[in-house]
């Protein structure tokens, strides 16, 4: 029995959060006031079916427009670790920052209309990506819902934050979600890139 516990134990323990309707974009925001907003809705997440359960009943739902609610941040990072530029794991790093929205094409059947599909994909390769530690330097991501807008539709913005800022670690990131993803390159390798000061 010690032995199964050993293999489905995560190097890390990880906390999953929730900001509801986060509208305020102030740039002078300050971090408690914008770690006011966030819930812990699960923590001490070091195991492989406690991972599954949270996939399962929350995160793999943030395609599905009927169960999200706009400008909702979901926050997946190591214990003690909080999303926001200012926390002293993050200071230093960077947050690549993937933009979804539910009109882009497969880049594998071509066609639109499947994107509730990539979106979900996309999500979980990046919170596996997460708790694999196969890439050294990820202390989380945050999966962003944000509303319609015209024929654009809906758009989920997907972030990954890293400890650093190194070229081969985010090189390594791209390679790892273009191998495991079905969004097209140029999302991918065109992410936009924010510094933490």
């Amino acid at each position: 029995m010690e032995d199964i516990d050993k293999l489905v134990k995560l190097k890390d323990s990880w906390t999953f959060q929730i900001k509801l309707n986060n509208v305020d974009f102030s740039k002078d925001q300050k971090k408690d006031s914008w770690m006011n907003g966030y819930k812990n809705i699960l923590t001490d997440i070091d195991d492989v079916p406690k991972f599954w359960g949270l996939w399962n009943n929350v995160l793999g739902n943030i395609q599905d427009k009927n169960k999200t609610i706009p400008y909702t941040i979901h926050a997946f990072f190591k214990n003690k670790i909080e999303p926001a530029w200012e926390d002293k794991s993050n200071v230093g790093g960077c947050s690549m920052h993937f933009y979804i929205s539910n009109t882009i094409s497969n880049k594998k059947s071509g066609i639109l209309g499947d994107n509730d599909k990539n979106v979900n994909l996309f999500a979980e390769s990046v919170a596996l990506l997460c708790i694999s530690n196969i890439i050294d330097g990820i202390n989380g991501s945050t999966f962003d819902v944000k509303p319609p807008r015209g024929r654009f539709g809906s758009k989920w913005k997907i972030s990954i934050w890293l400890d650093n800022r190194r070229k081969e670690t985010i090189d390594s990131v791209k390679k790892y979600l273009l191998s495991e993803t079905n969004l097209e390159e140029k999302l991918i390798n065109e992410c936009r890139i924010d510094n933490h000061s």
